[in-house]
């Protein structure tokens, strides 16, 4: 789910999301299809009073691919130009309730089915896409394409620990080679101003040619396994419009929340020293992210991993519920560095952009 800080009293008042012929609509979005063939034909940002498509542009086209490469079957890939897009589409439902509106339907390309599932939560500022094919071609690729409203010169996508550009409009040799690129939970089209992130969560294959961001979906190789990827499989993406670039979107942190989402548990009360105190260690800067929390190899401090997400020096302030006795920088084997301030709770560490900073923590003892 997508928080706001500080803000929850407007989302309890946010409307209802709603389902109709053929949209569906909640308080950031309007989402319209052709049930026909299942493309999204408008998609209107109401915050920004902005269509995020660009004229006449579609998304969540399903294309094929005639794929053959001349060697090693499954590890490159060899278009050639031959291109179909899956428009048979059949079934198509809808549903609404107070927390999310859902338009549904199936689409048939040569042996495979693909049946999809747009879904506008009530507190989503994306629209989510939920897939389930059963893939059966030989030499193909399926992907997914967007064409955005606007056209920026490279598209950002996410690596780990960090992003990197890519040219839309490739004008060197090296840049041409360079038709299937990896990025990992999404990427985006942005200017200054405006743009659309795609995010997903297992599909690691893209490319972009001026406006128009695809993703990869499914390949059928058939060396050195004539099955693979065969069959039947469940996924999602998501469209995201978004006011600025994708830092000042929170692109990054809505891709880590997409791909790991907070899950509840019903449990009954029980006693216990924690209170109301929910949060084990926290980070308050904005692009700067705590990856990962973890003891220490050769003892019991606490291993902390910083990032810096947007590529600018940034002061970050954690906070960690155990009493803190010391903290230390330290490098990825865990050697102590430099000593950084801290209080009982809280350490300040800065960072360089795009650092990833390790931060050892020797804590007092738990009372019981």
């Amino acid at each position: 789910m997508f928080a706001r800080r500080g803000a929850p009293a407007l989302m309890s008042r946010l409307p209802a999301p709603r389902v109709g012929p053929a949209w569906i609509e909640n308080a950031y979005l309007r989402v319209e299809v052709d049930t026909a063939t299942g493309v999204i034909t408008r998609l209107y940002d109401k915050r920004s009073r902005r269509e995020a498509l660009a004229p006449g542009g579609h998304a969540n086209v399903l294309q094929i691919l005639y794929d053959l490469p001349q060697e090693y079957d499954a590890w490159n890939t060899g278009f050639n130009g031959q291109q179909w897009e899956v428009t048979q589409t059949s079934d198509v439902t809808r549903r609404a309730d107070r927390a999310e509106a859902r338009l549904g339907f199936t689409r048939r390309w040569g042996l495979s089915t693909f049946t999809q599932t747009l879904v506008l939560g009530r507190e989503s500022p994306y629209v989510d896409v939920i897939n389930d094919v059963d893939w059966h071609e030989t030499h193909k690729m399926l992907k997914v394409a967007l064409t955005a409203g606007v056209s920026p010169d490279s598209a950002t996508y996410e690596i780990p620990y960090g992003t990197i550009g890519r040219s839309c409009n490739p004008r060197t040799k090296a840049e041409r080679a360079k038709y299937e690129v990896p990025g990992q939970r999404w990427a985006d089209l942005s200017d200054s101003t405006y743009g659309v992130s795609i995010l997903n969560d297992g599909k690691y294959g893209w490319d972009c040619h001026g406006n128009v961001l695809r993703l990869s979906l499914l390949r059928a190789p058939m060396s050195p396994d004539s099955l693979a990827d065969r069959g039947h499989s469940h996924f999602r993406f998501a469209i995201y419009p978004h006011a600025g670039d994708w830092r000042k979107a929170g692109t990054e942190r809505l891709g880590a929340e997409y791909n790991t989402p907070l899950l509840a548990q019903p449990a009954a009360a029980h006693a216990g020293p924690l209170g109301r105190a929910v949060s084990f260690a926290s980070v308050n800067a904005p692009g700067v992210e705590l990856t990962w929390v973890k003891r220490a190899e050769d003892s019991n401090a606490l291993v902390l991993r910083l990032v810096e997400w947007n590529g600018r020096p940034a002061e970050a302030t954690v906070t960690l519920r155990p009493t803190i006795r010391t903290a230390h920088r330290s490098n990825f084997l865990e050697d102590p560095g430099a000593p950084l301030p801290a209080t009982a709770h809280t350490i300040r560490v800065a960072l360089r952009p795009y650092e990833i900073a390790t931060v050892v923590v020797e804590t007092a003892p738990e009372r019981r």
